[in-house]
């Protein structure tokens, strides 16, 4: 296991790899970046109840940790995206997904 000043020195990738192998030093590093992004994120998609939403966010970048290693994404984007999933509603994904390729 790895020290938290560590943890702190590693990109967002690393980060995901460490998780993957259930460092949870690394969780807490990624939620040190990116609390409060998501919980932005949840206030602005106005799902009832932010914070379980926000969550469930959490949960899901757990258990999905292991698959940022198989996509070409940046680190970042792929936790952006794993928390509009968790987040949005299918109806409203689909719309900023239609805005954003018009």
């Amino acid at each position: 296991m790895r020290a938290s000043t560590e943890m702190s020195t590693l990109s967002d990738a690393e980060l995901l790899c460490a998780l993957a192998q259930n460092e949870l030093e690394a969780l807490r590093e990624l939620h040190r970046r990116y609390a409060r992004l998501l919980y932005a994120m949840a206030e602005r998609s106005k799902v009832p109840d932010p914070e379980a939403r926000v969550q469930e966010t959490w949960l899901q970048i757990m258990r999905q940790a292991h698959c940022h290693a198989s996509t070409s994404l940046e680190a970042r984007m792929w936790l952006i995206g794993t928390a509009q999933r968790v987040l949005m509603p299918q109806e409203q994904r689909l719309a900023t997904s239609a805005l954003l390729t018009a």
